[in-house]
């Protein structure tokens, strides 16, 4: 880059001597300022502090003083150092600049780049010439770190302030008072009832299934905070939780919290080995709790196996963390140490997830760590995944690239303690922290399955239930117990006395308890749960069933 300022500063001071006897020394600093101009051209606004006119007639570093501007996705990186007499004696620049506190824009590095080029190719005998500037893979912005910043260039001044207050963690908080609360609720009620979609079916089921659960006033304030209390957002986000819940875990669990033992073995395996971790305990400088993709210990082999895994440990932490839910989260995403075969496959898995579709969370921030000497393999994917993952997330990310040290420092700065984090500065595990957040995890879950007591918060699909209307007609066992007394009907129409039917009913009911493992439920009083019924109560649902059944007959 040196030579090439260098040669138009020649070019332009030949041409200004022939025109004008003009100083040498002023026709060197008009020219700094027509190069700088160059690089402003694609920024009106641009500011004082981004005029690279240098005092003196000398050579000098861009000013940091205005560091907002911008923040390029990278940490830092090394320009070519020159000799002072290669730009005809002046001080030569610095050999490092600071990319993250850069005022300059991505376009305007790209201009930087074409001009270098350019002079290389009017200059035959220096063509083979090479920049080590550019041919360094940390100094080649990839597709995702251009669009990153591309989008911060576009973001007003008020906006590009909130998005760096996220990232340090020093955003404000809601206030959130007992009418804004009420009011929010009100209106979630509101536009619930009014919500359109085919993914409400889910909801409505699980409505049906326990009231309580649907209904639950901590659940649905849990979407209002990630959401920022934007009512129509966390509607949306709470409907397709339900949605997604019933794919990943069936009916059976889609009105209970999910447990330990809700996982499958390939998801309890991922998680034991160390691929994420979301530890209580582990919050930055400003609370707010730290999740980490940890690549290296990937274990993940499908995406409902990754959803059902990330499903247990989102929801077992965060519904029970209210300053999560105020705060948000941080993530990191670490790949030190990992295969690109692993973290390829993680990449994949990850973009097709899309948690923060049907999860409580908000994203604050997110940082991407890389070995330098991986840089130009892993940079492709990571590129993929700034493409993929939603704008509010994109530009709250950042890339750090070194080894494990400097890495754990680089987000140091951002407030994310060493101390917290579930690994040590060479890359290994804490498996003890680990698996005492697993079994904090589950002493929870077994300490809320003895509050509920006797009550039957989830009935099964083989389970008959009580009650009127289509919920209960079309739920799976009642349709299941209607087949079954069908098949029974002819010998019940043919008993001559009431003592003979009874006896029919009753082998119906332990067809259901004996061979389909059911059992016959009846909603609580209050609505929460439900309760087994005796097997006098389950035969005369049965002997309505057959009186049903030959009712239809005759219309």
């Amino acid at each position: 880059m040196k030579r090439a300022l260098h040669d138009a500063i020649a070019t332009t001071t030949n041409s200004n001597a022939a025109a004008t006897a003009m100083p040498t020394a002023t026709a060197r600093t008009t020219t700094f300022v027509d190069f700088a101009s160059i690089l402003a051209s694609n920024d009106s606004s641009a500011t004082k502090n981004d005029a690279l006119s240098p005092p003196n007639g000398s050579l000098t570093s861009v000013s940091q003083n205005n560091c907002s501007t911008i923040c390029m996705p990278f940490n830092h990186c090394s320009f070519p150092s020159s000799s002072p007499n290669e730009l005809g004696g002046q001080t030569q620049p610095p050999s490092t600049f600071n990319f993250s506190q850069m005022p300059l824009k991505a376009n305007r590095f790209e201009l930087l780049q074409q001009q270098q080029q350019q002079s290389w190719l009017e200059h035959p005998k220096k063509k083979t010439r090479q920049s080590p500037a550019l041919e360094s893979p940390s100094m080649v912005l990839s597709e995702g770190e251009m669009l990153l910043a591309k989008e911060m260039d576009q973001l007003s001044l008020k906006e590009r302030e909130t998005v760096y207050d996220d990232i340090h963690g020093v955003s404000s908080v809601i206030d959130e008072t007992e009418q804004l609360i009420a009011q929010s609720l009100n209106a979630f009620a509101k536009e619930l009832h009014d919500f359109r979609s085919p993914n409400k079916s889910a909801y409505e089921y699980a409505n049906f299934l326990s009231p309580s659960f649907a209904q639950d006033r901590a659940l649905r304030l849990a979407f209002l905070r990630s959401s920022q209390f934007d009512v129509a957002k966390a509607t949306k986000r709470f409907v397709q939780h339900f949605y997604e819940k019933l794919q990943l875990f069936g009916s059976d669990r889609l009105v209970s919290h999910i447990g330990w033992n809700d996982l499958h073995e390939e998801d309890r395996v991922g998680l034991r080995k160390g691929g994420v971790h979301m530890p209580m305990n582990s919050r930055d400088s400003s609370g707010r709790n730290i999740y980490v993709e940890f690549f290296p210990k990937w274990e993940f082999t499908s995406v409902d196996s990754h959803r059902r895994a990330e499903f247990y440990n989102f929801m077992s932490c965060i519904r029970r963390d209210e300053q999560s839910q105020r705060r948000g989260i941080v993530v990191i995403g670490y790949t030190i140490g990992s295969t690109l075969s692993g973290f390829a496959n993680a990449m994949v898995l990850i973009s097709r997830s899309q948690f923060e579709d049907f999860l409580p969370f908000r994203v604050m921030g997110v940082h991407l760590c890389i070995d330098t000497s991986s840089i130009s393999t892993f940079r492709p994917f990571l590129s993929l995944l700034l493409k993929v993952i939603p704008k509010s997330i994109r530009l709250r990310s950042r890339i750090h690239m070194g080894s494990h040290l400097e890495c754990q420092y680089a987000m140091n700065s951002f407030g994310i303690p060493i101390s917290v984090l579930p690994f040590d500065a060479s890359g290994n595990v804490y498996y003890d922290r680990l698996y005492q957040q697993i079994q904090w995890m589950q002493a929870m879950e077994q300490q809320e399955m003895q509050q509920q007591g006797q009550r039957i918060m989830q009935p099964l699909e083989q389970d008959c239930l009580f009650g009127r209307g289509a919920p209960s007609q079309h739920f799976v066992g009642n349709i299941r117990l209607i087949e079954l007394v069908d098949s029974f009907k002819a010998e019940h129409d043919n008993a001559t006395s009431r003592k003979e039917k009874t006896v029919i009913s009753m082998k119906v009911v332990q067809q259901v308890k004996e061979r389909h493992k059911g059992r016959f439920l009846k909603r609580c009083e209050d609505g929460v749960g439900w309760y087994e019924v005796t097997d006098t109560t389950a035969r005369d649902k049965v002997s309505m069933a057959f009186r049903n059944l030959k009712r239809k007959d005759k219309d």
